[in-house]
């Protein structure tokens, strides 16, 4: 009697992603890895799948989720919280398949939280915030340990999330009775924000968390949620920023303001006999560059309301794509409107308004405030323009 007769084959250890699949080990007599049982002399139906005689679970179909993406590893991910962070941890015991539509997902919580603490703490989040888990169940809407998660729609998630802050308050701080203005507001700004996080951490159990996740609904949930802070969060960040540059402009263009009110003064009240300086063609030109200044300051407060009247949800951590904060755009539109200034003074550019042409800018000094009003309405466009001038004078 054959002696491996009746012996089950021994099973094969699945290959690791992006690695070539083992090689089967011989197979018993009588006994064919993957082939149904057939006629003798009869050949091997099935496809061969990367093996030389793969197993029948190997030379299965290759299981899809509800999208139809394959996976790509073995094994799930556990949804945790930890250091005031969603950190993923890898399972690889865990009965399922992590498919490339979870690995996005994973990618877009990451954004999507990283963007959320910018959003609602700038300047790092603060010491004393200690973010829990959401707490149990409600309703039958939620589990844990990757149990299957029934959100009807966002605003049950959210009241779901806000309703866990409420029961998590139990920080001094938290308890601790606002007394001014600024405490308050700090108290409302924490607790948006937990309730915000807590929606995003049960949408990340959702989708990702053991193997029944269901990251289609997830991904479904996440672009509710940022619809959401987008609708609540837009307005404030447009104002805060628009403030910012208000502030900015102010501080840096009231000593040219300054500068240029005392000279019209002394312009129209004093006889040049008496201040011969002030018909100087020096005088003027340094007067242009004082009042174009002053318009860029003007302009680059108007751009931004002029360019964004909706902001995007990646403008809400940034609203200029070009990542400047507010002063620094104005002291670069400032010194873009100084170059441009320079060159029209010189002629080397000319621009002609209806029946005004800048080749009349030294004549006419309050000609610069609106040269720089514009050219912080354009800002982008005049550079443009001044890098095309720099390349034909570099030829």
């Amino acid at each position: 009697m054959d002696p491996n007769q009746g012996q089950q084959s021994p099973p094969i250890p699945p290959a690791p992603v992006g690695m070539p699949g083992p090689v089967a080990p011989p197979a018993p007599s009588g006994q064919t890895f993957g082939t149904p049982a057939g006629p003798a002399g009869a050949p091997p139906s099935g496809p061969a799948q990367g093996f030389a005689t793969p197993s029948p679970a190997l030379a299965a179909p290759v299981p899809t989720n509800s999208s139809g993406t394959s996976p790509t590893a073995t094994g799930c991910f556990r949804v945790d919280l930890r250091l005031n962070s969603i950190q993923f941890d890898y399972d690889s015991a865990c009965p399922s398949q992590i498919t490339q539509e979870q690995l996005e997902l994973m990618g877009q919580i990451r954004k999507t939280e990283a963007a959320l603490k910018a959003i609602f703490f700038p300047q790092g989040l603060p010491p004393d915030l200690h973010l829990r888990k959401p707490s149990g169940p409600r309703n039958g809407s939620h589990a844990h340990a990757g149990k299957v998660v029934h959100v009807a729609s966002m605003a049950k998630m959210h009241a779901v999330a806000a309703q866990d802050h409420q029961d998590e308050l139990d920080d001094d701080s938290d308890r601790a009775e606002a007394k001014t203005p600024k405490q308050k507001r700090e108290q409302r700004t924490k607790a948006q924000f937990r309730a915000y996080f807590n929606a995003l951490y049960i949408l990340a159990q959702l989708g990702l968390d053991g193997p029944k996740a269901q990251p289609f609904l997830a991904r479904s949930a996440l672009a509710n949620l940022k619809d959401q802070i987008l609708t609540q969060e837009a307005g404030r960040i447009k104002n805060g920023y628009m403030v910012q540059l208000g502030e900015g402009g102010l501080y840096l263009g009231s000593i040219p303001f300054v500068l240029v009110l005392f000279y019209e003064i002394l312009k129209w009240n004093v006889s040049i006999t008496i201040i011969p300086w002030l018909e100087f063609p020096v005088t003027k030109t340094i007067i242009v560059f004082l009042f174009a200044w002053v318009g860029a300051m003007i302009g680059t407060f108007l751009s931004f309301a002029l360019r964004n009247t909706t902001l995007t949800f990646d403008q809400l951590v940034s609203p200029e794509d070009d990542q400047m904060n507010p002063r620094m755009r104005l002291i670069y539109v400032g010194l873009l409107t100084f170059v441009f200034s320079n060159a029209l003074v010189w002629k080397l550019i000319t621009v002609t308004l209806g029946s005004v042409s800048t080749v009349d800018l030294v004549k006419g000094p309050s000609l610069g405030l609106l040269i720089g009003v514009l050219c912080g309405i354009s800002e982008r466009a005049i550079g443009e323009k001044l890098q095309k001038t720099a390349d034909t004078l570099g030829k």
